[in-house]
């Protein structure tokens, strides 16, 4: 169940876990045209440790099996302010042979819808969007970010309390694409868990210890999860449009948003009660915009909105 922004300030905030916390990876590379070879990633907290001088939740990796985990040392996390720093490789850097002596600001938890979030003096986020998502018996808030800030793989992502990104994963946003000639890489947030208990899982996969993606993606009574569907015309706009949508996508608590180049939110619509919504070059000035349709679902899509 979501809520849209409106009454968030009252929401209790939830803090970065410090121990006892795991977040699994999926992961998908390919070189040299070779067959694309997948493997699941496990990272958890075990413990503290000191970083330059200051204290870590130490972040570790499992480079045993998941029947007889083995966990290695890897960087760490901290929370100061609601913001989360990270210091250390991303999923794909060979961690045994380099040095890391810079922290990065993987989130900030006190930002406001339209901030801008700078990972590094060369990586940020905009905050397009604030709902809430309820995980368990407790509503968390949920930022929605653009894509192409973190890579062009998605058109969005999204960030919870207390557990990160939930499409590319914890470390997504600070790890390097390859771009040689017939490689590919993919990662995708498996499931969060916190004291051996899934908190949080990736529809897209079928439990948390999968590297099988469902086919359609499915619920958990093995029905087809419908991706909303939404539409422009015409497109480009050139003085008047409609952006419309099936009512059945949408309920009370979901929102649609409309988006700048930049990552700014610049309309939100309701789609509660109604099918379409003008839109004019007296109301948005010109240029390319993208429409988010943020679900309960949890399936979304992108459209991309162009207003001569």
């Amino acid at each position: 169940m979501l809520t849209i922004a409106v009454g968030l300030t009252a929401q209790r905030y939830v803090p970065f876990p410090t121990e006892n916390a795991q977040w699994n990876v999926f992961y998908a590379s390919q070189r040299d045209f070779s067959p694309m070879d997948t493997t699941l990633l496990q990272y958890s907290l075990q413990g503290d440790t000191i970083i330059n001088g200051k204290t870590y939740s130490k972040f570790c990796q499992n480079i045993g099996t998941i029947d007889n985990p083995m966990y290695k040392g890897i960087g760490g996390i901290r929370e100061q302010d609601r913001r989360i720093y990270y210091w250390g490789p991303g999923y794909t850097t060979n961690y045994n042979t380099q040095s890391y002596d810079f922290e990065y600001l993987l989130y900030d938890f006190s930002k406001q819808l339209g901030d801008t979030v700078w990972i590094s003096e060369h990586l940020k986020y905009v905050i397009a969007g604030i709902d809430s998502v309820k995980i368990g018996d407790e509503y968390r808030r949920r930022y929605q970010i653009p894509g192409p800030f973190l890579t062009a793989r998605d058109s969005f992502d999204y960030i919870i309390e207390g557990i990160g990104s939930v499409k590319e994963g914890l470390l997504g946003s600070i790890t390097d694409v390859t771009t040689c000639i017939g490689c590919n890489q993919e990662w995708r947030f498996v499931c969060f868990s916190r004291d051996g208990e899934t908190v949080y899982k990736n529809p897209e996969f079928k439990n948390c210890n999968s590297t099988d993606k469902s086919d359609p993606i499915i619920d958990g009574v093995n029905n087809p999860v419908k991706v909303p569907s939404i539409t422009v015309s015409p497109n480009p706009i050139t003085k008047c449009g409609t952006i419309k949508w099936d009512t059945s996508d949408y309920d009370l608590h979901s929102v649609i948003v409309i988006t700048d180049m930049l990552g700014k939110c610049v309309k939100t619509i309701n789609p509660q009660g109604k099918t379409e919504e003008l839109i004019s070059n007296t109301d948005m000035r010109p240029g390319i915009y993208f429409i988010h349709p943020l679900t309960t679902n949890n399936r979304n899509c992108t459209v991309k909105m162009i207003l001569q």
